[in-house]
């Protein structure tokens, strides 16, 4: 049986507002091209900034971005 490869990028981010879309970004433009699946996730550790807000901005643009 062949299996297909995935990586899963895990990133906690807190009072991240300005690098939280040039790194999703960033990290979508390089993944969307490789040959397996992948998930990005990250993980809100309570920011007190815009950052849940950016990163659900970026959610609706890249399928494989979730927010915990």
């Amino acid at each position: 049986m062949k299996y297909q490869k995935k990586i899963s990028v895990v990133i906690p981010v807190c009072n991240e507002q300005d690098n939280i879309m040039p790194l999703a970004k960033g990290l979508h433009t390089v993944l969307e091209i490789q040959t397996y699946d992948y998930e990005i996730i990250f993980v809100d550790d309570g920011s007190a900034d815009d950052t849940y807000k950016i990163l659900r901005r970026a959610q609706k643009k890249i399928c494989n971005l979730t927010i915990i």
